[in-house]
């Protein structure tokens, strides 16, 4: 992978980059439904996110994705920290980045 490829990526610190989530939207299809670790979220403090999928309410181009997908702050029953925090609901997008602008 070089700096120009695209990966899907969210960014739930507006003061941390954007972190990697998958390389193809495959990946994120596999994933749906599934908890995952990132930063501290800026609403409440917890690092729990579920991966939802939503159907794409724009009009789909060649450009465009059928499905939008957004990491939700949400409390994850298999982690002790996640379930002191509890999460807010926030929604962060997950959305496509330059590799270069993502950390992974």
């Amino acid at each position: 992978m070089n700096g120009s490829d695209y990966v899907w990526c969210v960014q739930v610190r507006s003061v941390d980059p954007p972190q990697f989530v998958a390389e193809a939207q495959d990946s994120l299809d596999d994933h749906v439904g599934g908890f995952h670790g990132f930063e501290q979220c800026d609403g409440c403090g917890n690092s729990a996110y579920e991966l939802v999928r939503e159907d794409n309410p724009e009009r789909l181009t060649e450009f465009s994705v059928r499905h939008r997908y957004y990491m939700v702050c949400t409390e994850d029953p298999d982690d002790e920290i996640s379930r002191q925090f509890g999460g807010c609901g926030a929604r962060y997008r997950v959305h496509l980045q330059p590799s270069r602008n993502v950390q992974f």
